[in-house]
């Protein structure tokens, strides 16, 4: 009997042959599209997973209503670099500091679990920026003592998913998964970021806010209604205190030849190149003079690109070596080049499907491999360090492109990214090519009682 059949609680991975053909058999026209879904994306296939991403998907337009307009007042409040570049780090933050914490947490209780309590905190931070906002007391300082709270939701809330997945598919799943819930990820750019610069421009931040506190019941909801039994259990092989798991998760990462590099280098990115909160709206105000439906725009262009390539990756999951997730390191530098030299906004719209689609397959890639290849007791742990490195430093990043956005111009801090981009994929590259084992074994199923 094989891994899967062992760990997965219907004893079998699903596969596009499980599925039947809705329309051979004459059923509704909704039936034949259920049909091609779960043989084009067999993790859909699983309810329980199919579940959770729909609700990530219309809760993720909540989250994208509230970063627009979030960024959009403190320009409309303060006007400059810096302070965009304050609001970033303190959202950031607490992921800089509490992210080692969250991952062994998570080893220690259920995803999901961890899941509904982050995106409960997450409505009453929303909720809360609602009534400073609706009521006109808001200033820059009531946003900077709200936005660290948002930050360590996503600090416990990004690795929680990751885990979660693991609980719900199979390996053989898993690339497409990842795929697929990036996709959820970028739709919520594809509209979001459009609908909240009208609203902003209609209606004012408080709207914006109060949706995106009333979106997070439709993730709360289905993780209540996940079944157990769907939910594969960890073998957990180790009873250690705090600090020894801590570091056993550490130890567990930097001795992996697999994880190592990819980590390192995932670090560097986020410093460097993952501050796109604070330099694509100040890019648009500054060099372009547009404002709020602007940033909605290029946001939607961006993530309309975001989703079909993750349609794709979904339909055809690549295995990621280092090579592969090299050369999408290398689109990524020449897509952040050609944003930051656009000499018109039309340019630089055009410029935004290319970072979309680059950006991708690099965390499609990236993720896919981490996942397969930790072991199940130690996967908290390691997504939370994955997140700390994609996330984690960008406290330090937004501070600094803020302060090079003042001082020299959003070009420069666009192009900072590059310094990370471009190293990362001549290392990967001429590196010794890297193979996923496919070595784990360590899931079972839930057992009653």
């Amino acid at each position: 009997m094989s891994d899967d059949h062992r760990r997965r609680p219907d004893h079998r991975p699903s596969t596009r042959a499980d599925v039947p053909s809705a329309a051979g058999n004459g059923l509704p026209a909704a039936a034949v599209a259920s049909g091609w879904l779960t043989r084009t994306y067999p993790a859909l296939a699983r309810p329980a997973f199919a579940r959770f991403i729909t609700g990530q998907m219309l809760s993720n337009f909540g989250t994208w209503f509230q970063l627009i307009a979030q960024s959009l007042l403190i320009l409309d409040i303060a006007g400059t670099g810096k302070a965009l570049g304050i609001t970033a780090a303190l959202q950031f933050l607490p992921m800089l500091l509490v992210t080692p914490h969250a991952g062994m947490i998570i080893d220690r209780t259920q995803a999901r679990r961890v899941l509904i309590a982050t995106n409960s905190l997450g409505g009453l931070v929303a909720l809360a920026l609602w009534a400073v906002t609706a009521s006109g007391i808001v200033t820059t300082t009531w946003v900077w003592i709200l936005v660290p709270f948002f930050g360590l939701v996503q600090t416990f809330d990004r690795p929680a998913q990751g885990a979660l997945l693991a609980e719900l598919v199979s390996d053989a799943e898993r690339p497409g998964a990842n795929a697929l819930t990036s996709v959820v990820s970028s739709s919520g750019r594809l509209v979001g970021p459009a609908v909240a610069g009208i609203l902003y421009a209609a209606s004012g931040p408080a709207i914006c806010f109060l949706l995106n506190a009333l979106s997070y019941a439709f993730v709360i909801i289905p993780l209540a209604r996940i079944p157990a039994a769907e939910i594969a259990t960890r073998v957990r092989r180790e009873q250690l205190g705090a600090v020894d798991q801590l570091k056993a998760g550490l130890r567990y990462v930097t001795t992996s030849t697999v994880l190592r590099a990819p980590m390192i280098w995932t670090a560097l990115i986020g410093l460097l190149a993952f501050n796109f909160f604070t330099v694509i709206p100040a890019f648009i105000r500054f060099e372009f003079g547009q404002g709020g439906q602007g940033v909605g725009i290029a946001e939607a262009i961006n993530a309309a690109a975001s989703v079909l390539a993750g349609l794709w990756i979904a339909r055809r999951p690549h295995p990621p070596t280092r090579r592969y997730i090299a050369k999408t390191c290398a689109v990524l530098s020449v897509s952040i080049v050609l944003i930051s030299v656009a000499p018109t906004f039309g340019w630089f719209l055009a410029t935004m499907p290319l970072f979309g689609v680059s950006f991708m397959y690099w965390l499609t890639a990236v993720t896919t491999l981490i996942q397969v290849e930790t072991e199940p007791a130690y996967i908290g742990r390691v997504m939370s360090l994955f997140t700390l490195g994609v996330f984690g430093t960008t406290p330090i990043g937004a501070l600094v492109t803020g302060w090079m956005i003042d001082h020299w111009s959003t070009r420069h801090a666009m192009a900072l990214g590059v310094l990370a981009t471009a190293p990362a994929a001549a290392w990967l590259w001429f590196a010794h090519p890297l193979q996923p084992t496919g070595h784990r074994d360590h899931w079972r199923p839930r057992t009653p009682g």
